[in-house]
């Protein structure tokens, strides 16, 4: 079944990313991006999830511009393609989280807070949840606020 193929090569690369084996995790989660993506399609929600958590990897290795292309392209061909949020006009929120997350890492916060903005307009009450308790945390993070209670 794909979608337990793909879930569990995302697991694999969670487990690899913990015990710090960095050329395992990566190819665990480009694999898991390709299985979802070659059998599901490019929309389907778990090769976005695959996509995000590729680029979270990228993130937290430092690998800031391969983050940040990879979510870019993302967004572009989405939106080339008239592929939205489910519930509006928006670039998927996932997409635009991590790039705030890559922005955020590399002390870039005006554009953070841009994309955590965006990923707020027009979504669902569980995204829009999600936006909103990333937004409070970084105005934590940036001193603006003394604590993030949502």
């Amino acid at each position: 079944d794909v979608y337990c193929k793909g879930h569990a090569l995302i697991g694999l690369g969670t487990i690899a990313e913990k015990q710090r084996e960095s050329v395992q995790a990566e190819a665990f989660f480009q694999k898991a991006k390709q299985v979802f993506v070659s059998n599901l399609g490019r929309d389907f929600p778990d090769s976005s999830e695959a996509c995000v958590r590729l680029a979270e990897f990228y993130i937290a290795e430092k690998r800031y511009s391969e983050a940040e292309g990879l979510l870019l392209q993302e967004t572009r061909d989405r939106d080339d393609r008239g592929i939205k949020s489910s519930v509006g006009p928006w670039p998927i929120p996932e997409f635009l989280l991590a790039l705030s997350d890559c922005y955020f890492a590399q002390g870039n916060y005006e554009k953070a807070e841009r994309f955590i903005k965006q990923a707020m307009r027009g979504q669902s009450p569980s995204a829009l949840t999600e936006a909103t308790k990333k937004y409070a945390e970084f105005l934590q993070k940036r001193g603006l606020i003394a604590e993030a209670t949502i």
